[in-house]
């Protein structure tokens, strides 16, 4: 980028971040260009997308949230982001290396062992499946009634 100068640099920074002429499609489509949304502020990362999105329709971005099409989770580090629900497997599978040894920390601090982990993953997802949308704290109330503590 020698030579650019601020304004250039700026109107390319615009134009691909998406915000020039916002013209994706639909929420999706926002969201996947950027290939993630960082999302710690669910209504300022929802402002966010729309303001790539041609028509932003905050009703439309809710359904499609609602239905699992753009996920919020933690693919990178602890810091929430939006995904979409097509690419989260590549990208969890990107990112597991720098953040398993992360994870592993954790997990020791706490006294948990992969057993634990385990188990608690297996509840989780019989709590989730079939399209079950629960709170943290439904999560920590299914836990505990496995015997397991949330804390």
């Amino acid at each position: 980028m020698r030579g650019l100068d601020e304004r250039t640099i700026a109107r390319w920074r615009l134009h691909s971040q998406g915000l020039e002429r916002p013209s994706a499609a639909d929420d999706t489509e926002a969201v996947r260009r950027l290939l993630g949304v960082q999302a710690e502020n669910h209504d300022q990362a929802m402002w966010a997308v729309a303001t790539r999105t041609a028509a932003p329709d905050r009703a439309r971005f809710e359904r499609l949230f609602a239905e699992g099409a753009i996920l919020r989770t933690h693919v990178l580090r602890s810091t929430w982001h939006f995904v979409t629900a097509d690419d989260i497997g590549w990208l969890l599978e990107l990112t597991e290396p720098r953040i398993r040894p992360q994870y592993r920390l954790a997990q020791a601090e706490e006294g948990l062992t992969d057993a634990d982990v385990d188990r608690a993953r297996q509840v989780i997802a019989g709590a989730l499946s079939g399209g079950v949308h629960l709170t943290r704290d439904q999560v920590g109330e299914r836990l505990a009634a496995e015997g397991l503590d949330a804390s």
